[in-house]
C-alpha cells in the first residue's frame, strides 16, 4: 500500500493558512497515533464494550441487547471509542446449505461521519481576476464526528477485516428474544511483537476409561471396599506471549489396544487348605466292634522242650561229624552253655556227671572228654579239652507240634459305642499375587461411548457437539447429535474413512485462552447398559 508522506506545517510570520493547511496538521498528528497503535497493539477490545441482553426492547417481541462503553482498536490503529451504552437490535442469519455455520457474531467497527454544515458561504476573488475565473468556495461541513458502526455476522471476520467480535448472541425458539450471550468469541488487544507470539502445533493420544465397581469381586476380610475407576485424558498447553488468535482441536476415536488382554507376565499363586470338625460330631476315639476267628490251626502243646547234642574231641579223631553210634565210646558228648552263668552240668557217658561253678574264667567253652586219657588201671579218665580241639554240635527235634487261635479278639465291653456316619468339612483359599488392583469381568473396552470434553475444568461437551453439528454434513448430523461416540467404529468420531472435524475451542461460550497454562479433559460415563466404556482418543491441537 502506497501511503502519502508524513507532513506538518511549518509556520512563519505572514504566512496565509487555507484549509488544506490544517488538515495536513491533523493527518500529520493522526497517521502517527494509527501507527504507533498498530506497531504495539494487535487489534481488540482494550476496555469495556460488555455486551448484556435488554429484556424490554424498543420493539415488542424483537431481540436487542446493550453494548457498553469502552474503547477497542482495529487492524488500522484506529480507536473505536463509545462513550455511552448502545441498544443494537439482533438479527438472525440463516445458513446457505447444510454444511454453514451461523453464528450471530455482534462486530464492532471505525465509522466517521462529517455534520455542522455550513450553508450561504461567499467566495474572495483573487486580486486581478475577472467574475468567471474560479474561485475559492466558502462553506461546507465544520465538523467530522467518530462514531462507531454495530453489524451482524454469519462467520467471525477475518483478522484484517476492522471488525472486533464483541459476542455471539444466541436467540431463543421463535427469535423473539435472546437465550444466550457466548462472551468467549471477542478478542482483546495484546502485544503486537511477533516475537512474543508463541504459536504451535501438539500431537499425541490418550486413554480414557470407567469402570463401576460391580465389575469387582466382593472384598475379602481386610481388604478395602470396592470403588469406581475412572481414567481421565489430560492435555496440557500454554499460552504465551498474548491471545492467540485460534485454538483448534482435532479429535479422532480408535480402539483401546487389545495387547491389554493377551499379555500377562509369569506368576505364581499360594494356597491355604483346612479341614475342619463336623458340625455336631466328635472325633473317632476307636475301631467299631469286630473279631476276627481262626478255624484250621493244631492245639497248643502245654510243654515241649527242644535238645542240643554236642562233643568234642583232639585232632586225632577221626569220626564223622556228627559221630555215628560206632563214634560214641571215643566221645562225651553233652549239652552245654556259656559261662560263668553257670553252674553247668554236663553229661558224660559211662562217666556220670561233670559240674563246673561259676568261677571258670569267662567265655571260655570247655568239654569233659575220655578221648586220649587213661587212668592207672588203664581206665579211661575224663578230662577237660579247650575249644582248639575239635568240636562238633547238633540240634535235634522232639515231637511235632503247633498253635491254635480260637476265640473273639478284642472285648466288646471295652469298646466305645459305634458312631454314625459324618463328614469333614474342607476348605481352600488361593492367595493373591502381584499388585493389590483386581482384575474385573466383563466384555474388554474398545471404542468410546459419549465421550465428554472440559476445558480449564469446565465441561464443554454440548456446545461442542453443537458447533460440529452445524460444521459436519447432513450425513453425519444424527450421529454427532446422540453423542461423541457410540462405542463403535462406526461413529463418524471413530470411522477411519472419515476425516477428523476441526473444533474452534476459542468459540466456546466462556472460553478465554488467556497467557498462561489451560487443559483439555477427556472422560466418560457408564455405557447406556450400564457397562465399562472406554478406548483410545487421538488428537490435532493447534493454537495459531
Amino acid at each position: 500500500m502506497n501511503e502519502k508522506p508524513l507532513e506538518r506545517l511549518n509556520y512563519h510570520n505572514g504566512q496565509r493558512l487555507e484549509a488544506a493547511d490544517f488538515k495536513a496538521e491533523q493527518d500529520y498528528h493522526i497517521r502517527t497515533k494509527r501507527w504507533l497503535n498498530k506497531s504495539l497493539y494487535s487489534a481488540g477490545i482494550a476496555r469495556g464494550l460488555d455486551v448484556r441482553p435488554i429484556m424490554e426492547g424498543p420493539k415488542k417481541d424483537t431481540p436487542f441487547v446493550a453494548v457498553g462503553p469502552g474503547l477497542a482498536l482495529d487492524h488500522e490503529g484506529r480507536e473505536i471509542i463509545l462513550l455511552e451504552e448502545a441498544t443494537v437490535e439482533v438479527y438472525s442469519h440463516a445458513g446457505t446449505d447444510e454444511s454453514t455455520v451461523v453464528g450471530n457474531y455482534l462486530v464492532i467497527e471505525y465509522a466517521e461521519e462529517t455534520i455542522a454544515y455550513e450553508k450561504g458561504g461567499c467566495a474572495v476573488r483573487a486580486e486581478g481576476t475577472s467574475a468567471n475565473k474560479s474561485t475559492t468556495n466558502w462553506g461546507g461541513p465544520s465538523r467530522i464526528q467518530a462514531r462507531v458502526k454495530f453489524s451482524w455476522a454469519p462467520f467471525v471476520p477475518h483478522p484484517g477485516s476492522n471488525q472486533i467480535v464483541l459476542a455471539r448472541v444466541e436467540l431463543a425458539e421463535g427469535c423473539k428474544s435472546v437465550r444466550q450471550i457466548d462472551a468467549g468469541a471477542r478478542r482483546y488487544i495484546g502485544a503486537a511483537s511477533a516475537a512474543t507470539v508463541r504459536q504451535y502445533a501438539l500431537e499425541g493420544e490418550r486413554e480414557v476409561a470407567f469402570i463401576p465397581k460391580e465389575s469387582f469381586p466382593p472384598p475379602k476380610q481386610g481388604e478395602e471396599e470396592r470403588k469406581d475407576v475412572q481414567v481421565v485424558g489430560r492435555v496440557y498447553f500454554h499460552v504465551r506471549g498474548r491471545q492467540p488468535n485460534s485454538v483448534t482441536l482435532f479429535l479422532k476415536g480408535a480402539e483401546f489396544s487389545p495387547l491389554r488382554y493377551t499379555e500377562m507376565g509369569i506368576h505364581t499363586h499360594s494356597s491355604d487348605v483346612g479341614v475342619g470338625q463336623g458340625a455336631n460330631t466328635d472325633h473317632a476315639s476307636a475301631i467299631d466292634q469286630h473279631k476276627h476267628s481262626g478255624t484250621t490251626l493244631s492245639a497248643v502243646n502245654s510243654t515241649h522242650a527242644h535238645s542240643a547234642f554236642g562233643f568234642v574231641s583232639n585232632s586225632s579223631y577221626n569220626g564223622t561229624i556228627p559221630p555215628t553210634p560206632g563214634d560214641i565210646p571215643n566221645l562225651i558228648a553233652s549239652a552245654f552253655l556259656p559261662y560263668p552263668d553257670g553252674p553247668m552240668s554236663i553229661n558224660a557217658p559211662g562217666s556220670g556227671n561233670a559240674t563246673f561253678d561259676a568261677g571258670t574264667p569267662p567265655m571260655m567253652l570247655r568239654m569233659v572228654t575220655t578221648v586220649g586219657t587213661s587212668g592207672p588201671g588203664g581206665q579211661t579218665v575224663p578230662h577237660i579239652a579247650d575249644m582248639h580241639e575239635r568240636v562238633g554240635m547238633e540240634v535235634r527235634d522232639d515231637t511235632g507240634h503247633g498253635h491254635t487261635i480260637s476265640g473273639d479278639t478284642g472285648d466288646p465291653s471295652t469298646l466305645l459305642p459305634t458312631r454314625d456316619l459324618h463328614t469333614h468339612p474342607f476348605s481352600a483359599s488361593i492367595n493373591q499375587y502381584g499388585v493389590k488392583s483386581h482384575a474385573r469381568s466383563g466384555n474388554p473396552l474398545t471404542f468410546v461411548n459419549n465421550l465428554q470434553i472440559a476445558i480449564d475444568r469446565v465441561n464443554k461437551t454440548i456446545a461442542i457437539r453443537d458447533q460440529i453439528v452445524d460444521s459436519v454434513p447432513g450425513s453425519q448430523k444424527p450421529a454427532w447429535q446422540l453423542g461423541l461416540g457410540d462405542g463403535t467404529d462406526n461413529h463418524p468420531l471413530a470411522n477411519p474413512a472419515i476425516d477428523a472435524v476441526p473444533i474452534r475451542l476459542d468459540f466456546l461460550p466462556g472460553v478465554t485462552f488467556a497467557e498462561g497454562q489451560h487443559v483439555i479433559e477427556f472422560s466418560v460415563g457408564l455405557r447406556p447398559d450400564g457397562e465399562a466404556n472406554g478406548g483410545k482418543i487421538l488428537y490435532n491441537l493447534y493454537v495459531e
